[in-house]
């Protein structure tokens, strides 16, 4: 019998969602911030993450808005529908995030 669908997400969750890319595009500047990696690209950058469950999640919020800022690039963080990290959506749409 094969993995189960929180089996699947589960292995997904720990191997590609928020780990350092091992060849980051070139020309991408890539940082992990605790539960985060950023991704700047020059024009744009994204955020992945993991799950938060115990992590101040505004406060992480804020800290990935200033490094943009600070580069004046504007970011793109998405949210998967099996995202455990409670009251993520709520906090990224208080923060100024708008669902695409």
């Amino acid at each position: 019998m094969g993995l189960g669908t929180d089996e699947l997400l589960g292995a997904y969750d720990a191997e590609v969602r928020a780990a350092v890319p091992r060849w980051p595009e070139v020309g991408s500047v890539v940082v992990q911030d605790g539960p985060v990696v950023r991704t700047h690209f020059g024009s744009h950058g994204t955020v992945e993450h993991r799950d938060m469950l115990d992590v101040d999640v505004a406060e992480v919020i804020v800290r990935q808005q200033v490094a943009f800022a600070e580069r004046g690039e504007p970011a793109e963080w998405r949210v998967l529908a099996h995202d455990r990290t409670p009251g993520l959506v709520v906090a990224l749409v208080a923060a100024g995030f708008r669902p695409a």
